[in-house]
């Protein structure tokens, strides 16, 4: 009888007993200041663009952090704070036994240097300013001449950073290397050249046209054996040029 029953029951009075073992275990880990979060590391994934932000602002918002059990911190709400900083694409963190969050941050790749009101942001896809700073090996930087000031995780205007890229990438192949591509909201883009040529190439639209007009006036300038100071491309069906003094 007595070995029909720890047959019958045995196993479920291990159970009871592993149990009664495992919940004061449980609960010192839940408990114990030795599972806290005491220290945060980040690290730059190394297959992202370099680092737009340093380790100290990146962590300036986490410090609530600090204390929390391991076994309790909700990483998916941590790296969701990291992500909503404009120039993080991705973070991945892990909290330890020992005390230590762990951030593996990828960044986003900036596309361009912004430059407005005395300040120089990096700017990404879909025009967004991602960091204050400037990238010298960037090929292109905007300078915005007018407007209201700008800020980090503002968008800029797309049609105008696209519109610049494309002339960047393009005039030299006419002959024209621009030194300054300047924005406003207003007059549009306005390109100056390492020959001290301005051209006024207004609102971010009908680019294909634009410089149809302008392959035009170089080759009627050409003809006459002078050189253009002012090129202006606004008026579509006749834009106007300024021949330089001699």
């Amino acid at each position: 009888m007595i070995a029909d029953f720890m047959l019958r029951y045995g196993s479920k009075w291990v159970a009871a007993g592993f149990a009664l073992v495992c919940l004061p275990l449980l609960a010192w880990r839940l408990t114990s200041p030795t599972f806290r979060i005491d220290r945060m590391v980040v690290v730059h994934d190394p297959s992202s663009s370099p680092a737009l932000i340093n380790k100290t602002d990146l962590l300036s918002h986490l410090g609530w952090v600090n204390g929390e059990n391991v076994f309790w911190l909700d990483t998916t709400k941590v790296a969701e704070q990291v992500e909503a900083d404009p120039a993080v694409r991705w973070a991945a963190v892990e909290a330890g036994i020992d005390g230590e969050l762990r951030l593996v941050v990828t960044y986003r790749q900036p596309v361009a240097n912004w430059q407005a009101n005395g300040a120089s942001y990096l700017v990404g896809k879909g025009a967004i300013l991602l960091a204050e700073g400037s990238d010298s090996s960037l090929p292109l930087t905007i300078h915005q001449i007018e407007g209201e000031p700008v800020k980090v995780g503002q968008q800029v205007n797309p049609d105008a950073l696209e519109m610049a890229y494309k002339l960047n990438r393009n005039l030299p192949v006419m002959g024209i290397h621009p030194s300054v591509i300047a924005y406003s909201a207003t007059g549009g883009l306005v390109i100056r050249d390492n020959a001290e040529r301005e051209i006024i190439f207004g609102p971010p639209q009908d680019l294909t046209a634009k410089l149809v007009s302008l392959k035009a006036v170089l080759d009627d300038v050409a003809r006459q054996g002078e050189q253009a100071d002012r090129i202006d491309l606004r008026p579509l069906d006749r834009p106007t040029y300024k021949i330089r003094d001699r």
